[in-house]
């Protein structure tokens, strides 16, 4: 990665309101729960056994007189691991001093937008790290360093569902009935459906609207002023689901999760806490600072989300 200093005439200074391009939609990251606490890189999301499948017992008295075989139940142990986000700016001294200098349309008394060049460059990093926390929590793939120098990755929703994985054939996509088997293989497998989200891209969601608007069945109001519709949640025999669109997700990726079971996990560095910022050594004339932090998700047990996907 190319090293990309602030200096004077690499960031300009402007005068205007502040406005990204960016989508910095995190809705994983805002519904699911408080952050939990770790000393350990690895950490275990749920303690997992079966009872397997129910059955009407035959046992006569006779039989009864004698204790049948012994039987056992075994535990399996999922877990995810915390990952490394680590950032880094460095604002030359020189750029410090000449935020009066200004390019663009300069009106009298304009001022320059931001006032502080070091504290936007702090709040940006930290937008692209949270931004890079929703793409880790939502579509990350796991992998546990075993030296110094592999990385640990921490694994997201749609790479940790295996159980519920609902497909649907490319030539058609996905449709209503898939959306139902999903819903269904969810509460089938002991999840609460009431509780879940509906994740899906801008497409799919309006792919979703349309599947519902018009329907036979679905009586909008009449209006002369207001038109068109907006499914935000869906009512289903298994539950009321919520529908929200993700920034990460493509067209034709549909997660469901229940972010009640979900939760960051995090780990503190002592004496600073996590993702700080802090200042590091002065080699010329700048200021040079580090954000680091370490989080993994948590997405609790796995059958208690469930995904779409196209036939492979």
């Amino acid at each position: 990665m190319a090293v990309e200093n602030v200096t004077s005439f690499a960031v300009l200074n402007y005068a205007g309101l502040l406005y990204t391009k960016s989508n910095k939609r995190t809705p994983i990251l805002n519904s699911i729960g408080a952050p939990k606490y770790t000393d350990h890189v690895e950490f275990p999301v749920s303690l997992e056994y079966s009872l397997g499948s129910a059955a009407q017992p035959a046992i006569s008295e006779t039989a009864s007189l004698t204790a049948p075989d012994a039987s056992r139940f075994t535990r399996t142990q999922a877990k995810n691991v915390c990952q490394i986000f680590h950032r880094a700016i460095t604002i030359s001294y020189a750029k410090m001093s000449n935020m009066g200098t200004m390019s663009g349309i300069n009106i009298a008394r304009d001022v320059p937008n931001p006032a502080s060049e070091k504290d936007f460059q702090i709040a940006r990093q930290m937008e692209a790290i949270a931004n890079d926390i929703e793409y880790t929590f939502t579509k990350g793939v796991y992998n546990l360093a075993t030296t110094d120098a592999t990385i640990n990755k921490s694994k997201g929703l749609m790479n940790a569902i295996s159980t519920n994985v609902v497909e649907y054939s490319t030539s058609t996509g996905w449709t209503k009935a898939n959306l139902i088997s999903l819903f269904k293989s969810i509460y089938d497998n002991g999840g609460n459906v009431d509780d879940c989200i509906l994740l899906l891209s801008s497409a799919d969601k309006v792919k979703l609207t349309g599947m519902y608007e018009g329907a036979t069945g679905y009586l909008m109001p009449t209006s002369r002023t207001i038109g068109g519709a907006n499914i935000v949640e869906l009512v289903t025999d298994f539950g009321n689901v919520d529908v929200v669109m993700s920034p990460h997700l493509s067209a034709g990726e549909v997660l469901c999760y229940n972010p009640k079971v979900c939760a960051p996990v995090e780990m503190n560095v002592p004496g600073k806490g996590n993702f700080f910022y802090e200042e590091l050594a002065k080699t010329g004339a700048a200021e040079k600072g580090q954000i680091f932090g370490q989080i993994g998700l948590d997405f609790g047990p796995e059958w208690f989300h469930g995904k779409l996907a196209a036939e492979s």
